[in-house]
């Protein structure tokens, strides 16, 4: 199962570049200055255009895998059961060999409808 970036951070990040890309060439216009504005508004569109296309992770019966935004660097987590995941205070967390080792998924900024999924497919296994 893939599961997306929230919807909504993608947007507001598209609505700020947008609005910082209009605000350099207002300014630009007028002064010649802004390139920082510029670079700002770029950055945020680049953000949103990644993060509306690119999953954050995939979990499988077998795996989580779990993306960079940018560029092609991938951590992948295998278990051999998907009970081995752990979900809690929407932290999650792989239970490796006795060790409980937390993954980096920063729940907010994961699609609501994504999430529950998850959560219903970890909750699901662990019984």
């Amino acid at each position: 199962m893939e599961v997306r970036y929230n919807r909504i951070m993608s947007l507001i990040s598209l609505a700020a570049g947008i609005v910082l890309s209009w605000v350099h060439f207002s300014i630009a216009g007028n002064t010649g200055n802004g390139s920082l504005l510029l670079t700002a508004g770029f950055l945020l569109l680049v953000f949103c255009l990644l993060t509306m296309t690119r999953p954050y992770f995939t979990v499988n019966d077998t795996s989580l895998e779990k993306r960079a935004i940018l560029g092609p660097r991938k951590t992948t987590y295998t278990f051999e059961s998907i009970n081995e995941l752990e979900i809690d205070n929407n932290q999650v967390y792989f239970n490796h060999n006795g060790e409980r080792i937390s993954v980096n998924i920063i729940a907010w900024m994961v699609e609501k409808k994504d999430w529950q999924a998850f959560v219903d497919k970890v909750n699901l296994a662990r019984g």
